[in-house]
């Protein structure tokens, strides 16, 4: 077996036997390293960060040991540096259009197809599932129907797609969210994370009052995410009045011409 498979190896780099002894094959030039990657760069989900005729465009970085670090990790690193407010907080969303708070209470799904609509001003060329913020967008078919595929991103995922909006917002508009906001949408993930694992535990154990308690914590995190939901639905549609000037908080936000990346 060792017969056949050092035959099997090139010459080069294989030593072969003459006159009882052992003779390496004479040494070739060395062979050099492969040249590191260039990072890569991807484009920014909204591009009205990028001066007129430019594209924004994040640059993938990579850890200690050459690994690429997710870009989800860029984004938040990237957030933490944005300044302006929002025009009203989710605490006083309700109050800044009361008619809209109780459209979203009715219909989330409506009102997060609407936003992100008004996001994109009516252009959905621009769109892609999630905002572009998940492995699968732009490969879900978005332009060959964006309005379908939009709808079947709020009915099927319809916590990513206010959190994409949200992001698209902050993203464009470089808006941070105040301690009370963090809060309350830390509070029901983490009610409803609680209740997920109880149900785990209760689903092991087999034990009634787990059972109950996460029963229970699944409802109140039920209530929690369909108050939060809609007053963050509110104040993106604040928001989106600011930006386009159909509120009194800001001025008329022009659409910057944006030049197409070159691939």
């Amino acid at each position: 077996h060792i017969v056949r498979c050092e035959a099997a190896r090139p010459a080069a780099a294989r030593g072969f036997k003459m006159s009882g002894a052992y003779q390496q094959a004479p040494a070739g030039p060395p062979v050099a390293a492969p040249a590191a990657q260039p990072p890569v760069a991807y484009p920014v989900a909204s591009a009205t960060q990028a001066p007129p005729g430019q594209v924004m465009v994040v640059q993938q970085p990579y850890d200690q040991f050459g690994r690429p670090v997710p870009l989800k990790i860029v984004y938040f690193e990237r957030r933490k540096q944005y300044l302006t407010n929002w025009s009203t907080t989710l605490c006083d969303a309700p109050c800044s259009d009361p008619g809209y708070y109780c459209f979203a209470c009715c219909c989330p799904w409506c009102a997060s197809y609407g936003n992100r609509v008004r996001f994109l001003r009516g252009d959905m060329s621009k769109y892609l599932c999630c905002g572009g913020y998940v492995p699968c967008s732009g490969r879900c078919g978005e332009r060959h129907c964006p309005e379908y595929c939009l709808l079947m991103e709020v009915m099927c995922c319809f916590p990513n797609s206010v959190a994409s909006t949200r992001w698209l917002l902050q993203d464009e508009m470089q808006l941070v969210n105040t301690k009370c906001d963090n809060c309350l949408i830390i509070t029901f993930i983490t009610v409803d994370r609680l209740a997920c694992i109880l149900s785990i535990i209760a689903a092991i154990t087999r034990k009634h009052a787990i059972h109950h308690l996460a029963h229970v914590l699944h409802q109140i995190a039920e209530l929690l995410w369909c108050s939060v939901c809609a007053c963050m639905q509110t104040q993106h549609y604040y928001q989106l009045d600011v930006r386009d000037g159909v509120a009194t908080d800001g001025p008329l936000l022009a659409e910057p011409q944006v030049a197409p990346m070159a691939r």
